[in-house]
């Protein structure tokens, strides 16, 4: 095992440790960050810059749904 990962606590899921490859791309609106969005792969990948550019188109279509969806959780918890 690489010594790097010797320090990650025990309550870490064994699926997270098994992540070979990854790519994500940032949820934003209007200039905030509202999370990320990826994929995960326990074979080794190589991922291409087509590869992100379309997780990113992605990520557009996806961050204004998210943003809707976090305001009515707000609305419908009395913070607004």
């Amino acid at each position: 095992m690489d010594s790097r990962w010797a320090r990650i606590p025990s309550r870490v899921p064994t699926a997270i440790l098994a992540i070979a490859s990854l790519i994500a791309a940032p949820l934003k609106l209007e200039g905030f960050r509202l999370g990320v969005i990826g994929t995960a792969s326990k074979e080794p990948l190589e991922f291409q810059a087509g590869d992100l550019k379309i997780l990113t188109a992605i990520a557009a279509l996806t961050a204004p749904a998210v943003s809707q969806a976090q305001r009515y959780e707000s609305v419908v918890r009395g913070d607004e």
